[in-house]
């Protein structure tokens, strides 16, 4: 019998949606959208947004595309290794956006909005994780303890990472958050500009 993967697609996109109208309803007046959906998958977010905003050019990545014109390809490392002009980056991963968001801190040289979708725990990380901790005044051996017994450490650690300064000149101006009802995923917006 095969067993079905308790991961589900888009299982609160009521929630997705509502943190990305709030951050494009404060982009879409100013400019154009240059979307990169970097966790495309069957494009449902993005399907229903392109219908409500003026979206100049979208490009979709998933490492598993099921979809075409979705292009196959590793996002985070393409972030790394692209120089891109998208304003904004949609990353629904099923729980670790953080090499995503790294890339996106080291490359952004204008603004904008990025979506973050993080599950429960850090466990994508490990190539990261000295760093963060470090730079959260926390030990890294600290690491399994914290994550199995203080959510409030976590969510000290969640909004370093989303704090963290960019390379280029950007800042981040808003960062907004919203919990799904049916899963231990954060939705994140957040919205940088010129300093």
């Amino acid at each position: 019998m095969k067993q079905r993967s308790s991961k589900v697609d888009n299982g609160s996109l009521s929630r997705k949606l509502q943190v990305r109208r709030y951050m494009l309803d404060r982009l879409s007046s100013r400019s154009e959208l240059r979307v990169l959906d970097c966790c495309a998958g069957e494009r449902v977010i993005w399907e229903r947004l392109r219908k409500e905003y003026p979206v100049k050019s979208y490009l979709g990545l998933d490492i598993k595309p099921r979809r075409s014109g979705v292009v196959r390809i590793d996002s985070a490392r393409w972030l790394r290794q692209v120089d891109w002009h998208a304003n904004v980056i949609d990353v629904d991963t099923y729980g670790d956006p953080w090499r995503h968001w790294l890339a996106i801190l080291e490359k952004a040289r204008e603004p904008v909005a990025v979506f973050l979708t993080a599950g429960c725990g850090w466990g994508g990380l490990s190539e990261h994780q000295d760093e963060l901790y470090k730079s959260a005044g926390l030990r890294p051996e600290w690491h399994d303890r914290i994550q199995r017994n203080s959510p409030a450490l976590m969510e000290y650690l969640t909004r370093s990472i989303l704090t963290r300064k960019p390379a280029s000149d950007i800042i981040t101006q808003e960062i907004v958050s919203i919990a799904s009802v049916r899963s231990c995923a954060t939705y994140y917006g957040v919205r940088m500009e010129r300093s």
